[in-house]
């Protein structure tokens, strides 16, 4: 079988039983887009790591950002108090 068949869409997908040529043909096939998809995958994770990374720190900043902390202590002396939820736990589970 030469590479043109390997390569074509008849034979993935099948029962079709390779030789041990074409065995040795499909691995010299599969060489370059194996290391290219690896490459990708990595690029991939770095992309998303970097993604992660960006999204927190925009978050945690945009949140600064807000009218209600532009407010003079006067006005809203308590804003800086964490709520309720992070000193206690609620008092009524999920399920009900």
């Amino acid at each position: 079988m030469d590479k043109e068949k390997i390569g074509s869409t008849h034979v993935p997908n099948t029962n079709y039983a390779t030789s041990g040529l074409e065995v040795e043909q499909i691995s010299d096939l599969l060489m370059n887009p194996e290391e290219e998809l690896r490459i990708i995958n990595e690029e991939l994770l770095r992309l998303q790591a970097r993604r992660d990374y960006l999204q927190k720190f925009v978050n945690e900043h945009r949140a600064l950002k807000s009218p209600f902390r532009r407010l003079p202590r006067d006005i809203h002396p308590f804003r800086n108090i964490p709520p309720l939820s992070s000193i206690r736990p609620p008092s009524r589970t999920k399920s009900q």
